[in-house]
């Protein structure tokens, strides 16, 4: 049996779940999905795909279909949840569906994120948590809001700042280009960090 793990948010759903073997997902596949991955050389690509596939059927059901916006961010048509976001860890999948604009990034804890520190985090945002998982919580933090945000050519250490992390609920606020504020959470997941907006 499948851990599957689904939170409802304030303007959405949020499903985590680890990555099945590919002759499973390869089951329950459709056609056109399948079609899709054929040409991707990557096993872990396909199995990355047809997971996250999987997952938005399994929670919508039928009659939607997926479009991509010339950045290449996915999109819902014909249902609840217009919005979504997606993030594979080697391990999980997480989608994050919403009413609006939104992000999701998962990162497994045994990443080691000292070597690209230096490119995504300033002093200020270091010195906001002593957690050890804190380095992989700012950069899940980051690719979620570059995700929300749609813009093509951020930098994740200047245009996306991190401003304020409560350990006790779990919350991030962040800014995008200086001038959007934005709330995230933070939730770890066995081994998992994941970090998705509100």
């Amino acid at each position: 049996m499948i851990n599957r793990l689904r939170i409802v948010t304030p303007s959405g759903v949020l499903l985590i779940e680890p990555i099945a073997e590919e002759e499973a997902l390869e089951r329950k596949a459709s056609a056109e999905e399948l079609s899709a991955v054929e040409g991707f050389k990557s096993a872990s690509r396909r199995r990355e795909r047809l997971a996250w596939r999987a997952l938005l059927r399994e929670e919508l059901g039928e009659g939607y279909t997926i479009e991509y916006a010339e950045s290449g961010a996915p999109r819902i048509v014909g249902a609840r949840y217009p919005h979504i976001s997606v993030s594979h860890s080697q391990t999980h999948v997480a989608v994050l569906l919403s009413a609006k604009p939104c992000g999701v990034d998962i990162e497994s804890l045994g990443r080691n994120f000292e070597r690209i520190e230096s490119r995504y985090v300033l002093p200020e945002e270091r010195e906001l948590s002593t957690e050890h998982w804190w380095p992989a919580a700012l950069w899940a933090s980051k690719e979620a809001l570059y995700k929300m945000a749609g813009k093509s050519g951020l930098e994740l250490l200047h245009d996306l700042k991190i401003i304020s992390f409560v350990a006790e609920d779990c919350n991030i606020c962040a800014k995008i280009c200086d001038e959007q504020a934005v709330e995230l959470r933070l939730l770890l997941h066995e081994d998992q960090v994941v970090v998705y907006t509100l």
